[in-house]
């Protein structure tokens, strides 16, 4: 009976094996096998329709969870990864084998005769004990299976975390290039306007030099903040798997956002029970676990005997010329017979202990994994839970202290054009207000970049 149900599971993964034994998915762009890169069709390219003028965070998450190519990687890992557990489970099944052949003779022992003979044989075999080791086998075959499927999770979690971070640099990288902007501007009109006094007298040139220096510098910092957005874009569109590395200069983003603070009120606890309870990776951590806990199982079952079931069938047949042949009946030709060999290896000089003792220490190696891994994922969720509480009691400081800046920066700027403050002054309040909008973006792209880390270290899909 259980080679009966062994047979028909076998059966049933060969039908599915033949109807998905191709691996279906879509393969990379053509452009990867061409030798250059401007000659390269642009329909040829991955790459963002330039309809899509506003790109959110989660339209960049879902296109990079579609094309990154190490995310594709995983997923095909997990193919093989399941296709070798069903390979596991062919070994339930009996091997069955059928041959047949032709072969003629002559010469003078046959009389200068022609004999051809003809024959065929149907085997089948079956490994019907073997200390188990068949079934431990297939089990760490499917704890490998489901480690990879848990791999791809932990791999998503972590893309969506590296997309999101990846999109803030490119919000902070426009902020800086804004407050650059202004900083030049402020720069330039200060300039004119002191240009104006000096030609009338009323200024020194020491005083316009010295808003010449400043819109230089800034406009070096604007120069630099461009180029700090455009690589930002080029990270993130690589990130995204799109060939161009780049996105079209018609893609623009939104303003950056501030979560309500309410949102993070609940205690680091409560996300330590999420964490423990649904991060990928401790799950995967698990599986290896099992996994080398099966291989140990079989390392035992090495000193078990086995015992084989086999079975033939098979005919031959002689003709000679004029008719003459040696196929009489089937009880004369055929050949049959079945029987079954039982084998026990009683000494094997002591390879198969110290096997054993091989992969005692890889369970325990994996034990000390899971507990690393464990303490891992507390102490990250832990660390990122405390930065996300100060980065947004910071960002309301600094948010103050940006208000506070831009009032006292107008007011030194009236008093200077009236002539009650030196320059020094006006200078000092213009650094005091670029460092404050400087530090409130910082802060604000740090809240979500926490909010992004915590989320990932707790395994929360996004």
């Amino acid at each position: 009976m259980k080679l009966v149900r062994n047979f028909f599971l076998t059966a049933v993964i060969f039908f599915v094996a033949i109807l998905t034994g191709c691996v279906n998915y879509d393969p990379p762009p053509s452009v990867i096998h061409s030798n250059d890169y401007t000659g390269v069709k642009v329909n040829d390219q991955r790459t963002l329709p330039a309809a899509d003028k506003v790109l959110t965070l989660s339209h960049a998450q879902g296109i990079a969870l579609e094309n990154n190519p190490d995310y594709k990687t995983y997923q095909l890992n997990k193919i093989s990864a399941f296709a070798l557990y069903y390979a596991a489970l062919a070994a339930y099944s009996p091997t069955l084998s059928a041959d047949w052949g032709a072969t003629q003779y002559q010469g003078a022992s046959s009389g200068n005769v022609n004999t051809t003979t003809t024959g065929g044989q149907f085997s089948a075999s079956y490994q019907a004990f073997s200390g188990f080791t068949t079934t431990f086998n297939a089990l760490n075959a499917r704890a490998t299976a489901k480690q990879s499927e848990w791999s791809i999770k932990n791999f998503r979690r972590q893309l969506v975390r590296d997309v999101w971070t990846s999109y803030n640099q490119v919000l902070y990288s426009r902020a800086i290039f804004r407050i650059q902007q202004a900083n030049e501007r402020f720069n330039i009109i200060n300039t004119r306007n002191t240009a104006l006094k000096y030609n009338a007298g009323a200024s020194s040139l020491s005083e316009l030099l010295n808003f010449k220096v400043r819109k230089n510098q800034a406009q070096s910092k604007r120069i630099a903040a461009q180029r700090d957005y455009k690589i930002a874009r080029y990270a993130l569109a690589a990130i995204m798997g799109l060939t161009t590395a780049d996105l079209p200069v018609e893609i623009k983003f939104p303003e950056i956002t501030v979560p309500q603070a309410d949102e993070f009120e609940l205690g680091v606890e409560f996300y330590l029970d999420i964490a423990i309870a649904q991060r990928p990776d401790l799950k995967a951590q698990k599986e290896a676990l099992k996994g080398a806990r099966y291989n140990l199982y079989s390392a035992w079952g090495a000193f078990s005997p086995t015992l084989d079931l086999d079975l033939n069938y098979g005919y031959s047949n002689a003709n000679q010329p004029g008719g003459m042949n040696s196929h009489l009946d089937m009880s004369q030709n055929g050949v049959y017979n079945y029987g079954f060999e039982f084998n026990w290896d009683l000494w094997k000089g002591g390879s198969r202990i110290f096997n054993v003792r091989s992969q005692q220490a890889l369970y325990d190696v994996q034990r000390q994994n899971l507990l690393k891994k464990w303490i891992t994922i507390v102490k990250e969720v832990r660390t990122y839970y405390v930065k996300l509480i100060a980065n947004v009691a910071r960002r309301k400081v600094l948010d103050q202290a940006r208000m506070m800046a831009k009032q006292r920066r107008d007011l030194v700027q009236e008093e200077f054009n009236a002539g009650n403050v030196d320059i020094a002054t006006l200078n000092q309040a213009q650094n005091q207000l670029v460092e404050a909008r400087q530090q409130y973006v910082q802060a604000t792209i740090d809240v979500s970049n926490s909010r992004a880390r915590l989320y990932a270290a707790v395994g929360i899909d996004q």
